[in-house]
């Protein structure tokens, strides 16, 4: 008799882990099954992981449980009638509390009472590998989500800029220009709605800085195409175009973590005061809680240092779980700090 080999993921609304564990250990021959609840089918969280991984709706076979009742998970469990022959490989990550027990419960007593070939795994939410928990040993990654892929598991897609503006060059002399000037805005970038092009009224009026920063974290991080973009724009699943005016300025996928960058060459309103400052963190937060648990997020700005490190913005901040900011100080440091 042919023994299958058969990954077991219990799903949540973050998929991360689920989806880096199948694309590092899956074969083309092996069954993947989800357990799944009422609420993960209604938010169609089976079929976006099935869309990140490239597979057709309905791939992936299904057990659903109620996530809060122990004795109704090991019932479902019992009524998907496992082959005790086959070989399990059990990602534990995912699901509430009592979906994990419950579903531990029932592999382990099929490999103590049948001596069936099972073997248990977690992931950690937020790093890059995976352990197995009968030996403890942890594993890193080798797979590299894209971009696209993250989104997908969160039910987004998104329109980018595939061109840039000014070349990159010329992008980097801007930069190292108003360095010199100690960074006071030039000429065209203060008056760039006067400009005749539209080009480069988008380009002076802030888009290059937004370009500097793609491609300087392209180039330092050694991103390819698929990790990262700007000027996306943001919409749900069935949605043509963003309804909601979501956008995002840079975001990339770094060591399977998203970040997201905000920004800004200058925070006017009473004159770059604190309030203003917060205003763009609050925003950045309010952005950022759409797309999963440990998400990087960084407002980016030519902002004068003093405004920025006061104990007010710094406690703000942390409150918003914003990651960092880079001010003209850290953007003239050899390399960026993540």
């Amino acid at each position: 008799m042919n023994m299958s080999r058969v990954i077991i993921s219990i799903l949540s609304e973050h998929l991360v882990p689920n989806f880096l564990f199948i694309k590092e250990v899956a074969n083309d021959d092996d069954i993947l099954v989800l357990i799944s609840t009422e609420y993960t089918q209604k938010q169609n969280i089976a079929e976006r992981l099935e869309k990140a991984l490239g597979l057709q709706s309905n791939d992936i076979e299904r057990v659903q449980v109620q996530n809060d009742d122990f004795d109704h998970t090991m019932k479902a469990l019992e009524a998907a009638d496992f082959n005790w022959q086959d070989e399990y490989i059990v990602n534990l990550t995912g699901g509430t509390k009592i979906m994990s027990i419950a579903t531990y419960e029932f592999f382990k007593d099929m490999r103590d009472s049948h001596q069936a070939k099972v073997r248990f795994v977690y992931v950690p939410f937020g790093d890059n590998s995976y352990c197995n928990l009968d030996d403890e040993q942890s594993h890193p990654f080798t797979t590299q989500i894209t971009l696209k892929e993250y989104f997908y598991m969160y039910g987004i897609n998104y329109q980018s800029e595939t061109n840039l503006l000014k070349s990159e060059n010329t992008t980097f002399d801007l930069f190292n220009k108003v360095k010199q000037k100690n960074f006071i805005l030039l000429g065209k970038m203060r008056h760039s709605q006067e400009l005749p092009d539209n080009k480069d009224k988008r380009y002076y009026g802030g888009e290059w800085f937004e370009e500097y920063t793609y491609l300087r974290v392209k180039k330092e991080l050694k991103l390819g195409e698929e990790q990262i973009a700007h000027s996306l724009k943001i919409f749900r699943e069935g949605e043509e175009q963003s309804t909601n005016d979501n956008e995002l300025d840079v975001a990339f996928v770094y060591q399977n973590r998203l970040y997201v960058m905000e920004c800004k060459t200058a925070m006017r309103g009473r004159m770059g005061s604190e309030g203003t400052i917060e205003e763009t963190l609050y925003k950045l937060a309010a952005v950022i809680k759409n797309y999963g648990l440990k998400v990087k997020s960084y407002l980016v700005t030519l902002h004068s240092p003093a405004k920025l490190t006061t104990q007010g913005v710094k406690k703000r901040r942390e409150i918003l779980g914003i990651s960092g900011i880079i001010d003209r100080s850290a953007l003239s440091a050899a390399r960026l700090q993540l």
